[in-house]
């Protein structure tokens, strides 16, 4: 039941700003889990950004030159890997093919390319170049990330070299059933414009949410804050602009639009907003988490605080994120802050609730939590993955859990 009149207030003096309850489990505790397969297959997955799972088989977007990649999760076998196809955004599966935004070097060029890649053989079938990015070498991804929703491709492009223009940021659609997959040296597509403003507040660097009336795209935030005593410039190096929210319905027209107390961090290729309740969204960054009306854009509370830096996975009630160095429990209608636990640095986990357990992967352990009480129940120390950006990303399928490890995968058993 969500709570349309809540009095927001600030409770003790926590990192977050509210009142929480540490949990500590016995740091002795060792968790020795059921391993079903380990495959070395030279992955090289520190600085990975997401991998795609159907079924069994397992798409991975690695980055340090080592291309795209299948795996079949049953078996442990490499299907294929392609070094030629260096991603620089999230696979997405069409119509057979894996689509993927690629930058390209040319001879004394260098632009993006929407490649569409087998996903039986791994041989790229078809190449598109993109007309502003091949016209200006400095129009690049902003977020890298792209996303297929009804046969048209989402992405977001920056001009670096005029960013605070109101054209410079761009949120950019390609209807990719309508590409000329016939000719062998088709005309560079032209996208459509479905929004654009500055980087001081257009900066869409993570991907929409869609249902059937449309979608909500988030805008705003940055990588650095300006520093109080400074004067934002169009030659500052530090730029963060408040958070907005839009909901646009399927013809692109703006529904409504909603601003946010405050900037905070927008991860590329992140997913801080999400459905929860049939008739809200959720929205957790790391200055401040809110609930929304999605149908009217209300906003039923707004909550300043480290609630989450990527990745928040919804379970019931609950929201479970990792945020510099802790581990956080939500209960999202009233935005409270359940439990909270310190655990090693990791930017980018998304936790895994399995039953009534709780599988987090940090720079150190995976570490297994009781979700209702945050009780550690014990950790593998064996299993951390070490690195500092991507890390952490655990697809996993029925009880299966697979931890991408650098150069390798590791897959486990869950239990509840």
């Amino acid at each position: 039941m969500i709570y349309k009149n809540i009095l927001i207030f600030i409770l003790g003096t926590s990192l977050c700003g509210c009142s929480y309850y540490p949990i500590k489990g016995s740091s002795n505790n060792t968790f020795e889990p059921i391993i079903v397969k380990q495959m070395d297959n030279n992955y090289n997955n520190t600085n990975l950004y997401e991998s795609l799972l159907v079924v069994d088989v397992l798409y991975i977007s690695e980055v340090l030159d080592n291309g795209l990649s299948k795996t079949n999760l049953t078996t442990g076998e490499l299907l294929w890997r392609n070094s030629e196809v260096d991603p620089s955004t999230n696979p997405a599966l069409w119509e057979g093919f894996i689509v993927s935004l690629v930058y390209t070097v040319y001879e004394e060029e260098q632009d993006y390319n929407l490649y569409f890649t087998d996903q039986n053989t791994g041989e790229i079938i078809y190449k598109f170049r993109f007309k502003d990015m091949m016209d200006n070498p400095e129009v690049g991804l902003n977020g890298y990330w792209s996303v297929i929703h009804n046969n048209k491709l989402y992405f977001s492009t920056c001009d670096t070299s005029n960013s605070f223009s109101d054209e410079a940021i761009k949120l950019s659609m390609v209807d990719i059933s309508e590409l000329d997959f016939t000719n062998s040296e088709p005309d560079a597509i032209v996208p459509e414009v479905i929004l654009q403003g500055s980087r001081l507040d257009s900066l869409f660097r993570t991907q929409p949410l869609f249902n059937v009336d449309g979608m909500y795209i988030l805008s705003g935030g940055a990588g650095s804050s300006i520093p109080e005593d400074q004067e934002v410039t169009e030659t500052s190096d530090y730029h963060q602009s408040d958070i907005k929210l839009y909901a646009l319905d399927n013809e692109y027209n703006k529904l409504w639009e909603r601003g946010f107390e405050y900037a905070g961090w927008v991860g590329a290729n992140a997913y801080h907003l999400q459905f929860y309740d049939e008739d809200y969204l959720y929205l957790a960054t790391s200055d401040g988490a809110a609930l929304i009306d999605k149908n009217t854009g209300t906003i039923i509370y707004e909550r300043v605080g480290n609630y989450s830096s990527n990745y928040t996975t919804i379970d019931g009630e609950y929201g479970y994120s990792t945020i510099y160095g802790f581990l956080k429990c939500v209960h999202i209608p009233t935005g409270d802050i359940i439990w909270n636990d310190e655990i090693k640095y990791t930017r980018d986990c998304k936790p895994v609730v399995y039953g009534n357990k709780l599988y987090v992967v940090d720079s150190d352990a995976l570490r297994v939590y009781n979700k209702k009480t945050g009780q550690l129940l014990g950790k593998n120390e064996d299993l951390g993955v070490p690195g500092y950006r991507w890390q952490g990303y655990m697809p996993y399928n029925n009880d299966i859990l697979h931890i991408l490890q650098t150069e390798k995968i590791v897959s486990i058993r869950m239990e509840d």
